[in-house]
């Protein structure tokens, strides 16, 4: 039998006292690793206590701070000041007297001369203190139409164009002064910038109306209403006959100047709903007389409310100047004599 080498085996005991040896050493280590990082969780914490601690105190001295009441200011003494009161030594002045008007029925009518007139005046404008309704409301001016004042908001003049209106004390001029006192009112109403609409009608043996309806107070309206008078002028008749009173009327126009029909200068004044007439004759009525013109008038007024206001002048002659004055004051308007 061959020989079996054996190696000698270690000790058991070496071998264990080794391993107790390094458990040691290992558990040594820990413990002293633990140590380190218990002590830093402690500084740490301390730390944040010790800071959170400085941040509650500084917030809570912040507030009570911007609660603190301020120190009043020392007061100051009041400085005594003098005031003078002026009294106003002038006068009061007097109360206005109020006058009462009497009924346009029971007054005389007042005798006014013509004026001068020049195609260059104008027709002066103002409050009147006696216009009232909408035309006051609205702040229309007040028109003065030969001493007849209006504070109309829509005017129709009816103009009698008769023969008559250049003869007598009239005159060969006698109607162009009536054209240059319309022409006055219509520019001064342009210049004024008002919103006042206007119309004209003339009659005499027939009626010409300047436009079919009510029409603004504008430069080219104003050209058309004095074209318009000029062709209506009587006094162009002297252009065919050699003088006033070689004028055959009924021979010139067709008639048209011969006659004096109020009745249908009324009516065509009606159709366009104005709130005022303003008529101007120099005589009585002719074909209707003056007491059915006014039944026609009362007639055209029924229903109408408010009724057309109508004023009347009497120009420069006596006749028929009592139906103009009653048919002014049965129609709420004024009567005007012009010598």
């Amino acid at each position: 039998m061959g020989s079996v080498n054996t190696y000698p085996s270690a000790p058991i005991t070496n071998r264990s006292e080794i391993s107790k040896s390094k458990l040691k050493a290992f558990r040594t280590r820990n413990q002293g690793l633990i140590m380190v990082i218990v002590i830093s969780l402690v500084v740490h914490l301390v730390g944040l206590i010790i800071l959170g601690g400085m941040t509650i105190y500084n917030v809570s001295s912040q507030e009570d701070a911007e609660f603190d009441t301020p120190p009043r200011p020392p007061e100051q003494p009041i400085e005594k000041v003098k005031i003078r009161i002026a009294r106003d030594m002038k006068k009061s002045s007097p109360l206005r007297q109020v006058v009462q008007v009497q009924n346009i029925a029971d007054m005389n009518p007042m005798d006014i001369a013509l004026p001068n007139i020049k195609s260059t005046d104008r027709v002066g404008f103002a409050k009147s203190k006696y216009a009232g309704g909408l035309s006051m409301m609205v702040g229309l001016p007040s028109i003065s139409f030969f001493g007849l004042e209006s504070s109309a908001s829509t005017i129709v003049f009816v103009v009698d164009v008769s023969g008559s209106m250049i003869l007598g004390g009239r005159g060969e001029d006698g109607f162009k002064k009536v054209a240059d006192e319309i022409l006055r009112v219509i520019k001064g109403i342009e210049e004024s910038g008002s919103s006042v609409r206007f119309n004209i009608i003339g009659f005499a043996g027939q009626v010409d109306k300047l436009n079919g309806r009510l029409i603004e107070a504008n430069d080219q309206n104003l050209k058309r209403a004095e074209r318009w008078l000029k062709s209506n002028d009587p006094a162009k008749a002297l252009s065919k006959f050699d003088n006033l009173k070689s004028i055959k009327w009924e021979n010139y126009r067709d008639a048209y100047h011969k006659g004096t029909r109020a009745d249908l200068g009324l009516k065509a004044a009606f159709a366009m709903n104005p709130e005022q007439i303003i008529f101007l004759s120099d005589g009585e009525p002719t074909t209707v007389n003056g007491s059915d013109v006014l039944k026609i008038v009362n007639e055209l007024q029924s229903g109408r409310d408010p009724s057309v206001q109508i004023s009347t002048i009497s120009y420069l002659s006596k006749n028929g100047q009592n139906f103009l004055k009653s048919l002014a004051s049965q129609n709420n308007g004024n009567f005007q004599i012009i010598n």
